[in-house]
């Protein structure tokens, strides 16, 4: 099985294309000769990246892979701690492939971390020979393994069956250089070597108050909610912001998970589900109000009167009119109605002018960022938003509402990864502008930009981002109807 660095006919083009967008859920397009992609044996793409030494596998991500050109057998990336990385190695799809690697275990609590071996192995009924794979980490040079949540390396056959594809993402917790050797059966050896280093600007404790509230409550989902665990360890301000079907969560009762105290229970689902059937319309998604219940348990005063107002899937833009055309009638944004949204207050960056700069402008995470309905600066319909936990060459990590497939009566908020491409690059945007996958439907969406959290006025802190004594304004008295949400 010798390592190629390309692929040769326009039909294996085709294949390596097609395989590549069936893996990860995207959309076929119109292949485009002499383009190459996919690695056919360790694969790696662009992207930014930030990671940590300890090799911890992340929990339960989600990842969308986009285009990739061949790589190199050795790729070196730099990421910073809290971002996350990937790995990525192919074998013969016609096979049984064992891939072998050791796993750090500790037996008590307190014990030193041992190497364990494991394997991997990925095969199918027609399966002809047997190939093994060796993967090999060290840590600042010395002999280092997985940790236990590596057990669950992703593997996936390609729809015509000539690749395996291996992969996992992997987050950096701390400073050091990761290398790690893929081994094949014929002895060559490919490498990734991951330098971690602290981040460049450390975080303000108001965008680590929101990696606090996402961390506590994601992820869970209609079918399986998952309410904060321990509930002790919800701070009592942030208990007193909790609402469930409508209505504050009373002292002493049990607390609702991110999906209920968003309004999406499963009798919302269905009637959600039902109303799409009988208007033939596009699915609705739980993003724009798991946005919304984030911000309040953040403690967010979008409009600075002490009223403790957010805002949801319209966050960007100021509020709406209906109007009837030629018949039809639509909801649109009106500039400058009340409530006005993040560009009139001034808390949005357009991405468009952040990627026109040299370096680029990136947004922090806790920023919240709003796709576009398509990957072309002319797709101009607002289609998803989120909130950035990590950003890296590789991939992005965001918390999100909406994943999960309406048509199985089920909503999904999660921490998830993707990797990120770029739009073409020209004169006015040298890295192009970054187009990310959305969970909601898989399909690739033009960043429009970023509403800037420490824009966004929290009277739980100061100017400087740092926590206030007490707040600025007393806590709102609790009312039998949640704070008004949504700008549109």
């Amino acid at each position: 099985m010798t390592a190629r660095r390309g692929w040769g006919s326009a039909r294996e083009h085709r294949e390596a294309e097609r395989f590549y967008r069936d893996l990860m859920g995207l959309p076929p397009r119109r292949f485009v000769p002499g383009r190459r992609v996919g690695a056919p044996r360790f694969v790696e793409a662009r992207g930014e990246s930030e990671a940590a030494p300890d090799a911890e596998a992340a929990s339960e991500p989600t990842e969308h892979a986009l285009d990739e050109d061949v790589a190199a057998p050795t790729t070196k990336v730099t990421v910073p701690v809290g971002s996350r990385f990937f790995l990525k190695w192919t074998a013969n799809g016609a096979a049984k492939v064992i891939n072998s690697f050791e796993v750090l275990v500790k037996k008590n609590e307190g014990d030193e971390a041992k190497r364990e071996p494991r394997e991997l192995i990925a095969t199918h009924e027609h399966a002809k020979g047997e190939v093994r794979i060796t993967i090999r980490v060290e840590r600042d040079g010395k002999p280092h393994g997985f940790r236990p949540e590596l057990g669950a390396l992703a593997a996936t056959r390609s729809p015509g069956g000539k690749q395996w594809l291996f992969r996992s993402i992997f987050q950096a917790r701390e400073p050091g250089v990761l290398l790690f050797t893929v081994t094949q059966p014929d002895g060559t050896r490919l490498t990734k070597e991951v330098t971690i280093v602290e981040p460049a600007k450390p975080l303000n404790e108001k965008r680590q108050y929101m990696l606090d509230v996402i961390d506590r409550w994601m992820p869970s989902s209609v079918k399986k909610p998952r309410p904060p665990k321990p509930p002790e360890l919800v701070p009592q301000d942030e208990v007193g912001r909790v609402y469930a079907d409508g209505k504050p969560v009373a002292a002493g009762t049990p607390l609702p998970d991110i999906l209920q105290a968003s309004g999406w229970t499963p009798a919302m689902v269905k009637s959600k589900l039902e109303l799409q059937k009988a208007t033939k319309a596009l699915p609705t998604t739980s993003c724009g109000d798991v946005l919304a219940t984030l911000l309040r348990l953040w403690g967010c005063d979008f409009d600075d009167d002490c009223k403790w107002t957010t805002r949801a899937f319209g966050i960007r833009d100021d509020g709406t009119e209906t109007i009837t055309e030629k018949g039809v009638t639509i909801t649109r944004s009106k500039p400058g109605k009340r409530p006005h949204g993040a560009i009139t207050k001034g808390y949005y960056q357009s991405a468009s002018e952040a990627f026109a700069k040299s370096p680029p402008l990136l947004p922090s995470p806790g920023d919240v960022l709003v796709l576009r309905s398509g990957p072309k600066p002319t797709d101009l319909f607002i289609s998803h938003v989120n909130v950035l936990v990590a950003t890296s060459d590789e991939l992005w990590t965001t918390a999100n509402g909406g994943s999960g497939r309406l048509a199985d009566e089920d909503q999904i908020a999660e921490v998830s990864s993707c990797e990120v491409q770029y739009t073409t690059p020209d004169a006015t945007h040298p890295k192009g502008i970054p187009v990310l996958v959305s969970v909601t439907d898989g399909g690739q969406k033009l960043l429009d930009g970023w509403v800037i959290l420490d824009k966004i006025p929290n009277p739980l802190f100061a100017a400087d981002g740092s926590r206030r004594s007490s707040p600025k304004c007393p806590p709102k008295a609790p009312s039998t109807t949640a704070p008004k949400s949504s700008s549109t």
